[in-house]
Parts: C-alpha cells; structure tokens; sequence
C-alpha cells in the first residue's frame, strides 16, 4: 500500500511483510510425519510444465549457495568464496564431489554457462566477465559492487545445453525431461498431470529420506486438491484459509522466512503538507496497532514489523531496531503538540482552518483493501479522517 507518493522518512509505517520462497506459506499433511522413507510425496506445482522457473526447480538443480534454518548464508555448490575489498571481484571455490544426474561430474564450466545464461535473459548485465581458473575455481568480476552469493539462481550443466539456440531458451525440451544435480532426479513426464522425480543416491549430502516426489500440475485452486487428499502439499495458501488449516490437525504450516522479497508499506507524501512534519508522521504511526493488524491479515504472530530502511545482511542477522511501538495516547500528545486539535468537536483535527482529511491510494485486493480499511479505522480514533481509494490494475 501506498500513500499518493513519496519516501516515508523518518517514520514508514510498515504495515506487514511477505517472505517467500514461494508465496510464503505452505501446508502439509501431518500424518506419519516420523518415518518417510519408501515414501512419495505429492506437491501442487503451481509453474507449468517447463521446470526452469519457480522453485520446482530447487529440488532438481543446485544454487551456488542457500540459506540454513538460521537464515544464515551456507555453501551448496560453493564451499567458500572471497571477494576483493571494493566487492568488485569475487572468487568461489566449488566442489568437486557433485555429479550431474547423467553422471558427468559438475565443474566450474557449468557455473561460468549458467551465469552467462542469466545475464542474456535477466538484463541489465552486471559483471564484466567470467572467468575459470580450473574445474573447481571461478572468478568474476563486476562492473560495480556486487554480491556473487547468488541463492536464488540454480546452476545448469553445460554440456547439455551449450549447442542450443538461446533464442528457443524457454521452449527447450529439457525443462520438461530435466537432468540436474541436485537431490532428486526426473523418472517421467505425464503432459498436462506431472513429473515424477526420484530420490538421488549420489546426492552429496547423502540421498533424501523421501522416495519420490511428485509435481502435479495446476495451482488455480490448492486448498481443495489439499483437502481432497489429491496432493500432500501446497505451496501458497490465502491467509484467508490460515486459521482453517491450523484448527485440522491433518496439517501443519510452515512459514518460510528465507529473504525479504515484498513488503507492503505505508508511504506518507512527503510533498503534501499534512505530512512533512516528522513528529506528524510518527503520530500516525503510533496510532497503528500493527500487532492487532497481523492477526486481522490471519499473518504469523513472528512477524517482524519495522520502520526502518535494511539490507538483506541486516534483516537475516537480526539487527533491526525495534518498532514504533502502538501507543494512541502519544500519537494523540504529539498531534496536540504539532497544532492539530478537534475544536469543533466533529471527530476530526483540524489545524488554521483545514482539516486532516486524505485519501489512501490502494491497489484492488482483499488483503491490502482489508489492510487499509483497519488503518482507516485506527487513524479514526486519533481524528484523522483516512478515506480509502481503490486502484484496479491491469496485468
């Protein structure tokens, strides 16, 4: 959500954040959850058949690195890595106990193609080049200061795929019949249903406990393929459906909390003058229980709320300042203060004639409308008149 326009300095009230690694939650069937082994799972695979994007494609290829429980950055293909003072040039060092699914070992080769590959089809180019100084060592170089721990870019294998024309990248067959390395294989491919994938014995942290693994294609309604028993886990809930699925003890949610990719903010205009004062736009957030709103929006009670601008590093180290904390009596204090008063008794402040009335600009949706009605309804209580405006946009 936005405000008209404008950054929110000193004080954005953030409403609420989205993790994902898909969407940011997922459900599961809970049952027999002790022993998986000779087991097979079914996942409602919300991508479509072409495994090259979503995160489908994460049990089947490697990242360079990825995030552990502790949100702490791990090597995958990478063991370790360095990089220059100015964060222009880094060097990773790969292993070289990983094989692709064919059997042919994985090398610094597959690393330099699938970077190469990334920048032809996801511009602006970064780096400056690649290079391989063995099999299991690269370096590249960036045109500005960069970070080459890459978790969300899976590695593909070069030999099978340099002769293809990259014009033809997202209709290449092998999306469909896929050989990876990472911790399942491709068995087959139903057109239109799923693929089905194995357990890989020469995974390198040892074969998974689960057997098989069995994307089902579709996604346009995942609660009912969940409840039906079609399918033993989806990948994104409406949060809407949160507090069904935790009253049934068939299920479990999990909240994935691997990076900020969406936040849903509250910006204040800065070029408007009901909000340029700082102790104005601190008042509004005081008068914001953004606890309460979390348990309004059905969101985990974990949740982090902030008022601040981060990194990623910062986030995942947990070095985040705490809050604005809900407090009305003080939003109330400082409006006072900064000359906003209700002298007419009407429920409104107003200040040398004008009163604090505005629009919140919103796009169409029952989250976020939901999100700015409760804004709208604790700003009231303060004696501020919100008015919510729709905005529908097209895709």
């Amino acid at each position: 959500m936005n405000l008209r326009s404008g950054i929110a300095r000193p004080y954005c009230s953030l409403i609420f954040v989205c993790f994902v690694v898909l969407a940011g939650l997922t459900c599961a069937r809970s049952e027999d959850q002790a022993d998986f082994r000779g087991s097979t799972v079914t996942i409602l695979y919300e991508g479509d058949e072409r495994v090259v994007g979503w995160h489908g494609r994460f049990v089947m290829f490697l990242p360079l690195v990825s995030y552990n429980e502790n949100l702490e950055l791990e090597g995958r293909l990478a063991e370790r890595w360095e990089h220059s003072p100015d964060y222009r040039q880094w060097t990773l060092h790969l292993r070289t106990d990983v094989k692709w699914h064919d059997g042919v070992s994985f090398t610094a080769h597959d690393v330099k193609f699938s970077m190469e590959l990334h920048e032809y089809y996801y511009p602006p180019a970064l780096f400056e080049g690649i290079t391989v100084l063995d099999d299991s060592t690269v370096t590249i170089r960036y045109t500005r200061p960069s970070d080459a721990l890459d978790w969300w870019a899976v590695i593909h294998p070069e030999h099978l795929l340099e002769d293809l024309d990259y014009e033809e990248y997202w209709d290449w067959e092998f999306w469909q019949h896929p050989v990876g390395n990472g911790p399942y294989r491709y068995v087959r491919h139903v057109p239109n249903t799923m693929i089905e994938l194995e357990a890989n014995p020469n995974y390198y942290r040892g074969k998974p406990r689960i057997e098989r693994v069995v994307l089902k294609f579709g996604g346009s309604e995942p609660l009912p393929e969940l409840l039906s028993g079609n399918v033993d886990v989806i990948t994104y809930v409406n949060r809407a459906d949160i507090l069904q699925l935790k009253a049934d003890p068939r299920f479990r949610i999990y909240n994935h909390l691997y990076t900020v990719d969406w936040l849903d903010v509250v910006f204040w205009n800065h070029r408007d003058q009901l909000f340029r004062e700082p102790d104005v736009r601190r008042a509004l957030t005081l008068a914001i229980n953004r606890r309460e709103l979390r348990q309004v929006l059905n969101l985990p009670a974990d949740l982090p709320t902030f008022d601040v601008l981060f990194t990623a590093r910062q986030y995942r180290a947990g070095k985040l300042p705490e809050p604005v904390p809900y407090d009305p009596a003080a939003a109330k204090r400082l409006l006072q203060e900064a000359g906003w008063n209700d002298e007419d008794g009407d429920g409104v402040r107003e200040r040398a004639g004008k009163q604090f009335r505005f629009e919140m600009i919103v796009r169409a949706g029952d989250e976020l409308e939901h999100a700015a009605v409760y804004v709208q309804s604790q700003l009231r209580l303060v004696g501020i008149d919100m008015k919510v405006q729709v905005l529908y946009v097209s895709v």
